[in-house]
């Protein structure tokens, strides 16, 4: 077998506000891996924030536009990624995330999550706890591993951390 040097990637899944990006941050700092916020990077290629797609082009639009990002940077290797809490709910999204990447559930427990503005499907506590009914078998059938981030600050990373080097992580190209 040989072995060339393609990390795979680490992904982040969860609710909004489960501690994806800061979490995702510190694990890329630490592991020397680059880091991708897919929330970003859709506000960057729209020129706006999330809350303004959702309320000018609608949510099916949103959808189509985080396809496309996801495509992109699941083709990539040795990158942290840190998607967006309904990126489950697209089958394809999940295949392409898993195939170079293992994919890790942030399962924070809904009344523990902040209700946000700038988050159009969970700004308000009934949103959230009604996602996480909707949403909690999708994220748990599509996660590799999943992270109780609540366990304590620092359990979480290095759960990830270890899994992660743990792993054969090199592709046998």
């Amino acid at each position: 077998m040989e072995y060339n040097n393609k990390r795979k990637n680490i992904v982040l899944t969860g609710m909004p506000g489960s501690g994806k990006t800061s979490v995702g941050k510190r694990l890329a700092e630490s592991l020397g891996l680059i880091y991708i916020d897919t929330d970003k990077q859709i506000e960057e290629r729209m020129g706006v924030v999330i809350r303004t797609i959702f309320e000018t082009k609608g949510e099916p639009c949103f959808r189509e536009i985080e396809k496309a990002v996801i495509r992109e940077v699941s083709s990539l290797y040795g990158c942290v990624i840190a998607t967006g809490g309904g990126v489950i709910l697209d089958p394809e999204n999940m295949t392409a995330l898993k195939e170079h990447g293992i994919i890790f559930l942030l399962d924070r427990r809904p009344e523990l999550l902040e209700a946000s503005y700038e988050r159009p499907l969970a700004d308000t506590k009934e949103k959230i706890f009604s996602l996480y009914k909707e949403r909690l078998e999708l994220y748990l059938s599509t996660a590799d591993y999943v992270i109780d981030p609540d366990s304590g600050k620092d359990a979480d990373f290095e759960t990830i951390s270890q899994v992660y080097l743990d792993q054969e992580t090199v592709y046998d190209m």
